[in-house]
């Protein structure tokens, strides 16, 4: 018999591992809740999509976060509510309630990605300045009365892009109960928008020239008697008043400014400031109360005024009792 060796090799491979030290990060500034009070809201069961029923402001000092030198994070903003989902209204979301819709920015000052679901990427020391929350409740619907229960309604928290699974809170944001009431009243407005019309530098340039006047009106039918009551919100310029509007489109020093029109005469609104809607009767049926926007050129900073685009921003709350 032939014999055989079996001869077994064995090869030790060695494996070299690296482990990468992943980014923790930290929060300093306005830590904690921030709840806004219980509420209750009366609105028209069918009224104008996208009316604000009742807008929160508030303001918040600054918040630092940091997740290492040079490290990329990111803060991202969510609902902690599940049955809230998005509507065809850009930024508004869905509630317990039909017909209520919600909506949530902060840094309200900052561009689109500050609304909630949102996120901010920031390398290094960040720090979000001091500037406000906005919660505002919207029309999305025909609406039934009800009630959104008290409790947690957003969570921002930060994390390092190279460690996402390990995010520290930033903030929290609570709301109190917000019972709702339906008033058979209708809320129409004749435009969402105002064309403020084109206007050339050389007419600008002229001493005491301004934009034409554009008129819109709002109308609220009432079947049962009633009163009301109405507050243009936006901001205004730095250094001025009144019913200017600050500009956020290209144009430098053009701004929008803001009439109630009585018969053919006109009286410039005060911002965020609660006024009579057209009287202080009450009245039953319709009240149709015109308004009206002009493009504004301050007369000291005239010879500063450029080219583009003029765009402002202001929503009206309607109070009816």
């Amino acid at each position: 018999m032939k014999g055989y060796r079996i001869v077994v090799c064995i090869f030790l491979i060695m494996m070299s591992y690296s482990t990468k030290s992943l980014s923790k990060c930290f929060v300093s500034g306005n830590l904690g809740n921030i709840s806004f009070p219980s509420i209750t809201l009366t609105a028209s069961e069918k009224g104008t999509m996208n009316t604000v029923l009742y807008r929160f402001s508030v303001p918040i000092s600054s918040i630092n976060f940091n997740c290492g030198q040079s490290v990329v994070a990111t803060w991202k903003s969510e609902f902690s509510r599940p049955e809230f989902s998005s509507t065809s209204i850009p930024n508004t979301y869905t509630t317990t309630i039909p017909g209520v819709g919600i909506r949530v920015k902060w840094p309200a000052s900052r561009g689109q990605n500050a609304w909630v679901p949102g996120s901010y990427t920031c390398t290094g020391n960040c720090v979000e300045p001091a500037d406000r929350i906005v919660i505002e409740f919207v029309q999305i619907g025909v609406i039934k009365s009800g009630v959104i229960h008290a409790g947690n309604l957003v969570n921002i928290s930060v994390s390092a892009d190279n460690n996402p699974q390990d995010s520290v809170a930033m903030l929290t944001i609570n709301i109190g109960e917000v019972d709702i009431n339906v008033r058979s009243c209708s809320i129409y407005a004749s435009d969402n928008s105002v064309d403020l019309g084109d206007y050339s530098l050389i007419d600008v340039n002229k001493s005491g020239y301004q934009g034409d006047m554009k008129d819109f009106s709002i109308t609220l039918d009432c079947p049962e008697t009633s009163s009301a009551k109405i507050q243009f919100d936006g901001t205004n310029p730095w250094g001025m008043t009144g019913g200017i509007l600050v500009n956020s489109g290209s144009a430098n020093h053009a701004y929008t400014r803001l009439y109630s029109k009585l018969g053919t005469g006109y009286r410039e609104l005060t911002l965020n400031r609660i006024i009579n809607f057209g009287s202080v009767t009450s009245f039953k049926g319709v009240r149709k109360v015109d308004y009206a926007a002009q493009m504004y050129f301050d007369e000291s900073k005239r010879n500063l005024v450029t080219a583009g685009n003029v765009n402002s921003n202001v929503v009206y709350t309607l109070s009816i009792d």
